[in-house]
């Protein structure tokens, strides 16, 4: 029956090896604790970092991001390696995150490590909570349960050799991808025909941080239709302005017209007026003999007259 390794025989396993750069103060009764290890990657931009280089100590994970990391030590569970402390036997191992991880809102896996594993453990942390978490470099974050297999039903035929043994540092998936030339009608998708404001809603709906992503994309979404109203109005106002100026030089030439039209009249009646004063007096002696004797005071009245009646003219137009 498989045996669960305690913190006598972890000791074992860091004295001879098989936990490469392990330490005694990682060791728990019936565990090992992995520790953080020098390199990562942020992988919702693809940024690599190692932060045993320029002095840094650890790495931020701001809330809604995720990062690739890797364990400060080195597993080796190659039959070769093990069977030189025990005998016949093989080693598997289950791998959890340590409780504090989900109390602060990280997201991670569990997983387990087949007997003939060799290299580093990568993990992906996700970061669920309202705050920016942080890290230090050789911090204690996984519990590793070592199981001893016995000699017998329990030792596979096969020890792990697969596509992630002896690896170093961050290694990236190596699961096989989809066939190329695949059309787009040949994959399930998550959108549909909803309306936009259908997606938003279920933006919102999809808890934190998506749902303040979504908050604020409706916001926006308001403030847009604010702006667009206001615009519609600035543009209306224009047109009417640009109408109303095209009107404005017909308006002036109608005027225009109006004035003509009314000085020509007013000539033409004080004209007519005159002629027939001239006419009368010219036709009759005692008006004739008047003039004479005042000409200069009845021609300055009549350009008086004419002048008021230019003047009242003017003032109706």
């Amino acid at each position: 029956m498989a045996k669960i390794l305690n913190d006598t025989e972890l000791k074992k396993l860091v004295d001879k090896q098989i936990i490469v750069n392990g330490n005694y103060d990682s060791i728990r009764s019936n565990a090992y604790v992995l520790r953080l290890g020098a390199k990562g990657e942020y992988t919702h931009i693809g940024k690599e970092f190692d932060i045993s280089k320029n002095k840094k100590k650890g790495f931020k994970l701001p809330t809604g991001n995720s990062v690739a990391i890797m364990s400060f030590e080195v597993l080796d569970f190659r039959r070769d390696t093990v069977q030189k402390l025990y005998k016949g036997c093989d080693l598997f191992a289950w791998m959890s995150p340590i409780t504090d991880l989900s109390r602060e809102g990280i997201i991670t896996q569990t997983t387990q490590i087949d007997a003939g594993f060799h290299g580093v453990l990568n993990w992906t942390f996700n970061n669920t909570s309202n705050k920016e978490n942080e890290f230090l470099y050789k911090e204690n974050l996984y519990r590793l349960m070592i199981f001893k297999l016995e000699d017998g039903e329990e030792i596979p035929a096969q020890p792990y050799d697969g596509t992630y043994q002896n690896q170093e540092g961050i290694v990236r998936s190596k699961r096989q991808a989809a066939p190329r030339g695949m059309k787009e009608s040949e994959w399930e998708t998550p959108l549909n025909n909803k309306s936009p404001e259908k997606h938003l809603e279920h933006l919102i709906n999809s808890g934190y941080p998506w749902s303040i992503l979504g908050e604020r994309l409706k916001t926006l979404d308001g403030q847009l239709v604010t702006i667009t109203d206001e615009y519609s109005k600035i543009e209306s106002s224009i047109n009417a302005l640009v109408q109303e100026v095209h009107t404005i030089p017909n308006a002036i030439d109608r005027e225009i017209e109006v004035k003509k039209s009314k000085w020509l009249t007013n000539i033409g009646v004080i004209f007519s007026g005159f002629s027939a004063i001239a006419i009368g007096i010219l036709t009759n002696n005692v008006a004739i003999e008047f003039l004479r004797d005042y000409g200069a005071f009845v021609s300055i009245t009549i350009l008086i007259i004419t002048i008021l009646i230019a003047w009242i003219n003017n003032k109706k137009i």
